[in-house]
């Protein structure tokens, strides 16, 4: 055994303290480093005993609580976990240290010192200690505020999003045309009556097999014709749902297209416009009956001043043509040369006779017995001349060779027209002349009236006030017709009408 002194001990010694120093060295400067990354993190990190009571904080953690290192040293992190989150963070820390987790992260709200609430993203582990060390646990802290910020915007935005296409009846789809994937939001899986739990949309099995039969192969040619073009489109088709009901659905369509100029995916928004549809159906079913109701009243309104026109023709008529005679026979009873009584007489023959053609002249405006025995034509012409006489204004009157065979209907409300039309030429035109042309062209009767006036004014033509135009349009119109109103350049205003001239059925035994 060497003796204290010996060389060779005296060397293994310094051996020893060298290794040793080297040793401590080397921890000093691993700690060192891990103190400069411990102070200089990005993110929090705390250090933290089995109570839960903080030990070491670095820098980045007391600036994202608030807090400085001296204050965390006596708190505890339930002491600054938002009030709500402490349950779910609390029992998650106990299985950490009896050994059920080896570490988690979790996503809460910390209430900094100033009172206001941050997210964070915390990932905990423990460190299991020595003999010398004892385990202490070690969070890694990020603040995710602005993520959870946005992700809350998002969900609002989406929120509204779905509240807004579910009270409007709008859903929103995409179509990828090389994958074939096929996205539908919740409002259009509800439109096209589809669990969305339990369906994957797709063209074929879904969209395509909703569509109405009467409807499916114009969509279909649609869609391949779209694929063709990149452009934006709508369509309306129906829909069946499973328990039979159908509804109308209105599709905007737009492309998305690559730099190649490819239309890559489609996407679009489909409306459920099924109860605007039955309001349209409802309303033009109202608007129909409205129409019949007016073409029965026109019906009603002639056959009335027809028979009007006959009785006063033909019983007042007679009572004043049989008054005349007596009158008459009277003036030759009374002596000759009798002034007084013989020129009442003959005052009551000439009052008598204005009385006639009064009655006549009355007779004739409600129904004009012209039109009735020789027709259309003859009565336009029969208007215009009696228009001429009373008014002074030149009328020119192009008439057919051969009279136009129309129903009763027909030429009444042509006449009619006729009738309003000169009335307003009288009243508001201040013409001179008046050219009249009465045609037939196929299946349509044609009424042309252009005078030389001072025109109609612009909202002459679409004043809804002016009840004689209106009138003049709805009996066109329920003749399968039109009536346009048009002002010349030079002034002058020109009435068209146009119905289809529908031929009496003919009649007759046949032999």
């Amino acid at each position: 055994m060497p003796l204290p002194g010996d060389p060779v001990r005296s060397r293994k010694t310094r051996s020893d303290i060298t290794e040793r120093g080297n040793v401590e060295e080397a921890l000093r400067a691993g700690e060192e480093r891990w103190r400069s990354i411990f102070e200089n993190s990005a993110v929090g990190i705390a250090l933290a005993g089995p109570g839960g009571i903080f030990t070491v904080t670095n820098r980045a953690f007391q600036e994202l609580v608030g807090y400085s290192d001296e204050e965390l040293r006596g708190m505890s992190y339930l002491d600054i976990t938002y009030e709500e989150d402490r349950p779910a963070n609390l029992e998650l820390v106990k299985q950490l240290w009896v050994g059920s987790l080896q570490r988690f992260t979790l996503e809460k709200r910390y209430r900094r010192k100033n009172g206001s609430l941050i997210w964070v993203r915390n990932t905990v582990s423990l460190a299991r200690g020595t003999v010398t060390v004892p385990r202490f646990g070690m969070a890694i802290v990020e603040d995710i505020t602005e993520r959870k910020r946005a992700e809350e915007q998002l969900r609002r935005s989406e929120a509204y999003l779905a509240a807004g296409q579910r009270l409007s009846h709008t859903g929103s789809w995409a179509w990828n045309m090389f994958s074939g994937d096929l996205f539908w939001s919740d409002e259009t899986f509800r439109i096209f009556g589809f669990d969305r739990d339990k369906t994957t949309p797709s063209v074929e099995e879904t969209f395509l097999a909703r569509i109405h039969p009467e409807d499916r192969s114009r969509i279909e040619e649609g869609i391949q014709q779209a694929s063709l073009e990149p452009r934006n489109y709508e369509a309306d088709y129906r829909i069946v749902l499973p328990d039979g009901s159908i509804k109308h659905v209105h599709d905007v369509v737009y492309p998305v297209i690559d730099a190649a100029g490819q239309v890559v995916e489609r996407y679009g928004l489909v409306m459920d416009v099924t109860e605007r549809k039955q309001a349209e159906e409802k309303l033009q079913h109202s608007f129909e009956q409205l129409r019949a109701l007016a073409a029965r009243l026109q019906s009603v309104r002639e056959e009335e001043r027809t028979r009007v026109a006959r009785e006063i023709h033909d019983e007042l008529g007679q009572a004043m043509t049989a008054i005349k005679l007596d009158l008459a026979a009277l003036m030759r009873e009374l002596p000759a040369g009798g002034e007084g009584p013989a020129l009442r007489v003959e005052r009551l023959l000439k009052l008598v006779d204005a009385t006639i053609q009064s009655v006549r002249r009355i007779a004739t405006e409600l129904r004009p017995g012209i039109l009735d025995d020789l027709g259309l034509a003859a009565a336009v012409e029969w208007a215009a001349e009696e228009f001429q006489a009373r008014t002074g204004i030149t009328c020119h009157i192009t008439l057919p060779e051969r009279d136009i065979a129309l129903d009763s209907e027909r030429s009444t409300a042509v006449f009619r027209i006729f009738q309003e039309t000169l009335t307003n030429v009288a009243r508001h035109a201040n013409a001179s002349e008046v050219a009249v042309t009465l045609a037939r062209e196929g299946d349509n009767l044609f009424l042309e009236v252009h005078d030389n006036g001072k025109g109609i004014p612009d909202e002459g033509l679409i004043e809804p006030q002016s009840l004689g135009i209106l009138g003049m349009r709805e009996r066109a119109s329920l003749l399968g017709g039109d009536l346009t109103i048009t002002r010349g350049s030079g002034g002058g205003t020109t009435v068209k009408v146009r119905i289809l001239a529908a031929e009496p059925s003919a009649g007759g035994a046949g032999g």
